[in-house]
């Protein structure tokens, strides 16, 4: 069964084409927590450039495990083996996992050494876990390259974005027992938005998400949702939410028993289902 953690991007920025929280309060974090608890849902994936995201996990998510990430490019084994330690500073407590967060922009050579880096702070036993956080198969062939042994690779997947489904690269990677983690199974919020006030999404691939929810009964979030559940190479998600009603939301629809023709509602256009194409 697919594993959640809860994301904290907006926990330090006004992160998110549809988020009209901006940063969230303490108030609205406490809530959120709250309501995590009892979902079951027991670790946070942040990062340093999530603002002061790990600050605040420091002072107000105590209990929780955390996954952390180091930015590479151009940077030393020196500079990484201290932004872990930073890290764990603002977050006091021991850091569960640390991912790679800019591995596409490493070369070959600093893939390897980045690697070898973040390897040997998981035998010094000083993380659990490590990987990277990627945007396309390439990104997973060359992590599994470069690292003896993956252990995590976060990628974008959701039911308008299936690239992955047929990947040689994700079934290597849970061959050997590593993790697949899904971000932006709403395609940072474009799958759900309206399209008068985010013109993406009057894309044709969001408009057919929308009638095959109608056509269900159901709303394009519980698809979105659903599609996570039916997916096997799914192993974990990252679920980000600017509120505790939001939390309460997607777990709804995570309860929801929906079948579809996922295949059909896949869309191969790059220019929506990849961010850093967009222009605005």
């Amino acid at each position: 069964m697919t594993s959640v953690m809860l994301g904290t991007a907006q926990w330090g920025l006004d992160y998110g084409v549809t988020n009209t929280s901006g940063r969230l309060t303490d108030e609205a974090i406490t809530e959120t927590l709250a309501v995590a608890a009892p979902l079951g849902i027991a670790a946070l994936d942040t990062a340093p450039g999530y603002g002061d995201a790990e600050e605040r996990i420091g002072h107000l998510a105590q209990g929780f495990l955390v996954q952390t990430k180091v930015a590479a490019a151009g940077a030393s084994a020196t500079d990484l083996e201290r932004s872990l330690e930073a890290s764990t500073r603002r977050l006091g407590r021991r850091v569960s996992r640390l991912l790679v967060h800019d591995w596409p922009a490493l070369g070959e050579s600093e893939r390897t050494r980045v690697a070898g880096v973040l390897e040997s702070a998981r035998e010094r036993g000083e993380v659990d876990l490590v990987g990277i956080s990627g945007y396309e198969e390439a990104d997973l062939l060359t992590a599994l390259d470069a690292f003896r042994h993956l252990d995590v690779a976060q990628m974008p997947a959701s039911v308008l974005d299936q690239r992955l489904a047929s990947s040689v690269a994700v079934r290597a990677l849970r061959a050997s027992g590593g993790l697949l983690q899904a971000r932006s199974i709403y395609v940072q919020g474009v799958a759900l938005a309206d399209p008068r006030l985010v013109p993406r999404a009057a894309h044709p691939a969001v408009q057919a998400l929308r009638q095959a929810a109608n056509a269900h009964g159901t709303s394009p979030q519980v698809l979105c949702v659903a599609f996570v559940r039916a997916t096997p190479w799914i192993d974990e998600l990252v679920v980000g939410v600017t509120s505790a009603l939001e939390l309460e939301r997607w777990a709804a629809a995570w309860a929801a028993n929906v079948d579809a023709d996922w295949s059909a509602l896949a869309t191969e256009d790059v220019d929506l289902i990849d961010p850093r194409r967009w222009s605005s």
